[in-house]
């Protein structure tokens, strides 16, 4: 459970004083405030799972062989809240997995020769987003001429009430690595010498100010529709 909250809402008094169609339904989804402070407080849900494995295998082939594999995998989920009744408590879901994978194999060609490989390949994916029955702005009555998500960004009323989140994306980092070892014993030296190869790759998809931004100046401006700004960007 989350920490409790308080905003500022219209009264029903201030309610039968809109104008503005899309703000009309909006405040369907808006709390009543209290008749006198016009306050609300509002806790919201908070979801977490938490998900590690952990494993390791170790095999010898031979006094000169041996092979190591470890692999590890992390997942952490936080639901996503969207209450038709209760606008103020959206609040987007995400998902982290992080996936890893070692190979680790250690050859002696003598006793003044070892020769240690590994290759390892980690995965890492952020998403977020919404509710699955999240609304949109457009499904309030607000005309945008681009938005492939369903998603409020954000609402924000100054000095009274905001809710919203940031919408669907996700973050996708795969790594590979290489590396070689070397010992060696030549006389009364000792060497040691190797190399690491590494490949990343990187791949974000966000859709960061497509459900837009809207700001209102004070409820007296929401309330008739008159906004302060608004951003949406595609």
């Amino acid at each position: 459970m989350g920490l409790p909250s308080t905003q500022t809402v219209p009264t029903a008094a201030q309610r039968a004083t809109a104008a503005d169609p899309a703000v009309i339904s909006l405040l369907k989804g808006i709390p009543v405030g209290d008749p006198v402070t016009g306050q609300v407080t509002l806790v919201q849900p908070d979801q977490q799972d938490f998900h590690d494995i952990l494993g390791r295998v170790d095999h010898v082939f031979s006094a000169r062989d041996r092979l190591s594999i470890r692999y590890a995998y992390d997942r952490f989920k936080r639901s996503a809240l969207f209450d038709s009744s209760n606008f103020l408590s959206y609040r987007d879901g995400s998902t982290i997995v992080s996936q890893n994978i070692l190979l680790h194999e250690s050859h002696v060609f003598s006793s003044r020769l070892l020769n240690d490989t590994r290759f390892s390949y980690s995965r890492e994916k952020a998403s977020r987003g919404p509710a699955a029955n999240a609304l949109s702005v457009s499904d309030l009555g607000v005309a945008l001429p681009y938005q492939p998500v369903k998603a409020i960004q954000q609402i924000r009323v100054n000095g009274a009430f905001n809710f919203g989140d940031n919408p669907s994306a996700s973050f996708v980092r795969n790594n590979f690595t290489w590396s070689d070892d070397v010992s060696w014993v030549l006389g009364k030296h000792a060497l040691r010498f190797g190399g690491v190869l590494e490949r990343s790759r990187v791949d974000l998809d966000n859709k960061f100010f497509q459900p837009a931004e809207f700001s209102f100046n004070g409820l007296t401006n929401f309330l008739a529709g008159k906004l302060r700004a608004s951003v949406n960007w595609r």
